[in-house]
C-alpha cells in the first residue's frame, strides 16, 4: 500500500487543475486593481455578515487556526504522521501542497493582481488557500489510493471534518471584513491547482506500482542464460 499512488485518477486531475488555473485568472482579472467588492460579493458579503454579526470573537479564534504559525505545525504532525505510517508521498505532499499554494498566493498572485480590501492586498485569500490545501492533503490520505489503514466510517467522517473546515474559515473570513467572497473562492481554487499539481508531480518522479517489481525482473538472470541451460560439451566415446 505504501507504494501506491496519491491520485486515482491522472487525467481527470490534470483536468481539475487547468480549469482552477483558468477560473484563478479569471477571477484575478476580473477583480484586478480594484478597491471595492463586486456585486457577487455584495450579495455574499451582506448575506454572510448578518449571519455571523455579533459572534467577532469566534471569528478571530477560528481565522486564527489558518494563521501561518498554525499551517506550518499542522504541515509538520501531518508529515510525521504519515512517514510513521509508512506514506512517504503522502508525507511530501503534506509539506510541498500547502506550501507552493501559500508561496504563490503571498508572493506572486496578490501582487499581480493588486485587489485591496482597505489597505491589504486581499485576491486571492492565503488563509482560504492554506486551509483548502491541508484539507485536500487530508481527503487525499483518507480516501485515495494511498489512504490510511483505519476504520471506514472514521476515513469519511475525517474527510467531511476537513470539507467542512474550508467553508469555515472562508465564511469567518468574510464574516469577519476581511475578504470578499470571491477571495475566498480564488484562495480554494489556489489550493487545488497547487495540490493537486504537486500530487500528480510525486506520482511521476515516483512511478506506479509494478515498476520496482518491473526493474527487479529485469536484473533476474533470463532462464535461457543460466549455467545449467548452457549447451554441454560432447563427450567422445
Amino acid at each position: 500500500m505504501a507504494r501506491q499512488p496519491l491520485l486515482a485518477r491522472r487525467g481527470l486531475a490534470a483536468v481539475i487543475v487547468v480549469g482552477a488555473v483558468l477560473a484563478t485568472a479569471a477571477l484575478g482579472v476580473r477583480y484586478a486593481r480594484t478597491r471595492t467588492p463586486g456585486r457577487l460579493d455584495r450579495r455574499l458579503d451582506e448575506e454572510i455578515q448578518r449571519r455571523v454579526a455579533g459572534h467577532s470573537h469566534l471569528l478571530v479564534r477560528l481565522i486564527g487556526i489558518a494563521d501561518p504559525g498554525s499551517i506550518i505545525v499542522i504541515c509538520a504532525l501531518l508529515f510525521a504522521l504519515f512517514l510513521l505510517m509508512n506514506r512517504s508521498r503522502l508525507a511530501v505532499l503534506a509539506v510541498l501542497g500547502p506550501a507552493l499554494a501559500g508561496g504563490l498566493v503571498e508572493l506572486v498572485l496578490k501582487p499581480l493582481f493588486d485587489r485591496h480590501l482597505g489597505s491589504a492586498l486581499s485576491f486571492p485569500s492565503g488563509h482560504t488557500a492554506a486551509t483548502a490545501s491541508l484539507a485536500l492533503v487530508v481527503i487525499i490520505a483518507m480516501i485515495g489510493p494511498s489512504r490510511l489503514p483505519w476504520p471506514f466510517v472514521f476515513r469519511w467522517l475525517t474527510a467531511v471534518a476537513a470539507t467542512a473546515s474550508v467553508a469555515v474559515i472562508a465564511i469567518a473570513l468574510v464574516g469577519g471584513g476581511y475578504h470578499y467572497a470571491t477571495d475566498t473562492m480564488g484562495g480554494l481554487l489556489v489550493a487545488i491547482a497547487c495540490v493537486l499539481s504537486v500530487a500528480l508531480s510525486i506520482d511521476a518522479m515516483a512511478g506506479q506500482p509494478g515498476n520496482h517489481r518491473a526493474a527487479h525482473s529485469k536484473a533476474m538472470p533470463n532462464q535461457a542464460t543460466r549455467p545449467e541451460d548452457a549447451v554441454l560439451p560432447r563427450v567422445r566415446a
